[in-house]
């Protein structure tokens, strides 16, 4: 599928698309610079050591995607809020994924995938460095997940694909494809 109208996009964010009209990517202009200060945020001790994961929710107000609720957390973490105004729609989350090493280009953790699907999330983002990662909630998307069985599957999936010689970022974006299929789609942002 090509570029997303204004209305598709809005779709999109509301979880009204089935999987076969999904696009292979998106372009978030409308919170593109929240986003990169969100990260800049999470990397800006990194000389020291020190990385801090930063969060928000998504919502939907007066037909635009943006992000509130910004905070931050850990290096390992952080915890959004699904809060909204009467006025605004929840769509999902919003983090980071920096590392101490400087890795980029991490897609979501087991945990993510989870808490996603079981807090309703029609949309999740993740951003590792100048890559953003995309879980949408399609017709396939169960209403909750074990954790427990999701993390399992996931640090299978990471754990082989690691043991042929794939590397860290490569191996969770493996699982993430494999433990999300027929449930999620995971679009890849810039």
């Amino acid at each position: 599928m090509g570029r997303l109208s204004k209305k598709r996009r809005l779709q999109l964010f509301l979880g009204r698309l089935t999987s076969s009209e999904l696009p292979q990517s998106i372009k978030l202009t409308e919170i593109y610079d929240d986003t990169s200060d969100l990260w800049e945020y999470s990397i800006a001790q990194l000389s020291s050591g020190i990385v801090t994961e930063w969060g928000a929710t998504l919502v939907v107000a007066k037909g635009t995607l943006i992000l509130k609720n910004i905070v931050s957390g850990a290096n390992s973490g952080v915890a959004t809020s699904t809060e909204v105004e009467t006025s605004e729609t929840f769509v999902g989350t919003f983090h980071t994924h920096p590392y101490e090493d400087s890795t980029t280009g991490v897609a979501f953790s087991s945990a993510d995938i989870a808490s996603a699907i079981n807090n309703g999330e029609n949309i999740s983002l993740v951003q590792s460095g100048h890559k953003i990662f995309m879980l949408v909630k399609t017709e396939y998307t169960p209403r909750s997940v074990d954790v427990f069985n999701v993390e399992v599957a996931f640090q299978t999936m990471v754990f082989n694909a690691m043991a042929f010689g794939e590397s860290f970022g490569d191996a969770v974006f493996l699982a993430n494809r494999s433990v999300v299929s027929n449930i999620w789609a995971s679009v890849v942002c810039w």
